[in-house]
């Protein structure tokens, strides 16, 4: 699924340029979402199953340190095509993003196969796992603290435009701090994730330090020159900590909880948390921080402080009820049990 994925993405992106309208464009960026969907499950599951459980969270951590100089040789190229602002440059970046996606299809056509997990006579429906309450529940708190991205890629520059004198270059440089934050401290970050009650840990952690962020930003309001700056600053820190912490948490529950069998489903219904984030956030959160003037973020903290505080006993909750195809009464894992 990883490899098909990887092949349709290159082939949809690659249409881009081809696009004369918006009903052409609405096609495309629909079925790229869902193609990126399956194809990041898959990636996801692969990286679990192939590795050994004490590696599992780790090895995310580098894969997510990667993508950030992704990232940011990304921001390199595009700046030049927008320095160049010429339609053969737009479209060679769209051309060429689309060939890399290629070059990586033919390093996953290389990767090993990994033995299937061992299938009970039983069959269940795929949306079987949406029936597990409790991992649901978690997959909601998880996607409830991945609002950190919303928030600094979109709450964060809107608030420092229109109510800070920040100047506007400060927003790529937060966007810069954040890429080398992570580059440099994701992998220490996810240390201890790899175990059920340390996911939750990470959980807690991340939404504590996104109610921080909250409580820091409205002093930017307040000051001026430098200062405004030193805020702005030690807020993205915060929230960036927020970032690696919590994502360090899901990848552990995606890691232990999950039974082999039906490791992907899990992993697909997990991520749907975050996919509604993506939905509601933007819009949400921006009105309630932005769109009040300032007093927003009181209740926002404390939004996120309560799902802190809610994250370990609910993992623990998920952790001891039996998943898909367990017995009742089989005991909470402590790490991922390797694929047999």
């Amino acid at each position: 699924m990883w490899l098909v994925g990887l092949l349709v993405e290159a082939a949809l992106f690659g249409a881009y340029p081809f696009v004369g309208g918006f009903a052409g464009f609405l096609a495309v960026v629909t079925a790229l979402a869902v193609v990126d969907a399956a194809t990041g499950v898959a990636r996801q599951v692969y990286s679990i199953n192939v590795l050994r459980p004490e590696e599992r969270v780790t090895a995310l951590a580098y894969q997510r340190s990667a993508l950030n100089v992704g990232f940011g040789l990304g921001a390199v190229i595009s700046g030049v095509v927008l320095a160049l602002d010429t339609v053969p440059a737009y479209r060679g970046m769209v051309w060429f993003n689309a060939a890399m996606m290629l070059v990586t299809a033919i390093f996953v056509r290389r990767l090993p196969a990994v033995p299937r997990a061992t299938r009970t006579a039983e069959k269940t429906s795929r949306l079987a796992v949406l029936t597990d309450r409790p991992f649901v529940a978690v997959s909601l708190l998880s996607g409830l603290l991945s609002a950190h991205g919303t928030l600094y890629l979109v709450v964060l520059p809107l608030w420092v435009l229109s109510h800070t004198d920040a100047p506007r270059t400060l927003i790529a440089m937060l966007v810069l701090l954040n890429t080398i934050l992570a580059v440099l401290l994701q992998v220490r970050a996810s240390r201890g994730a790899e175990t059920v009650p340390g996911a939750g840990r990470a959980l807690r952690a991340g939404g504590l330090l996104i109610a921080l962020f909250c409580l820091i930003l409205p002093i930017s309001t307040l000051t001026g020159g430098a200062a405004t700056i030193a805020v702005l600053v030690v807020a993205a820190v915060v929230l960036t900590l927020a970032e690696l912490v919590q994502s360090a948490g899901a990848w552990g529950i995606t890691s232990t909880l999950p039974p082999a069998e039906h490791r992907g489903a899990y992993v697909g219904a997990f991520r749907l948390g975050g996919q509604l984030q993506y939905l509601a956030a933007p819009a949400g959160l921006t009105a309630l921080g932005v769109g009040t003037g300032g007093w927003g973020w009181l209740p926002m903290a404390a939004l996120f402080a309560v799902a802190a505080v809610a994250a370990v006993p609910l993992v623990g909750w998920a952790a001891r009820r039996p998943r898909l195809g367990e017995p009742v009464g089989t005991p909470v894992p402590v790490a991922a049990t390797p694929v047999s």
